[in-house]
């Protein structure tokens, strides 16, 4: 009785870690930086996703 319990246990777990292996996504954002000539710095950042989000982006002079 307690070996099919584990066998069970086991199938569940395998299951498991197959349907998350499967349905893993990598959404994520990319962070750089731009140098002009001048001197000036520009740091931004991406935004990639997989479904919409309706961003309103701003931005902003340091300082301000």
């Amino acid at each position: 009785m307690m070996k099919l319990g584990l066998r069970a246990v086991l199938f569940m777990l395998l299951v498991s870690l197959a349907i998350f292996a499967i349905s893993w996504n990598a959404y994520s954002c990319t962070d750089f930086r731009v140098t002009a000539k001048d001197g000036t710095v520009i740091v931004a950042r991406t935004m990639e996703w997989g479904i919409p989000v309706n961003a309103n982006i701003r931005t902003a002079n340091r300082g301000q």
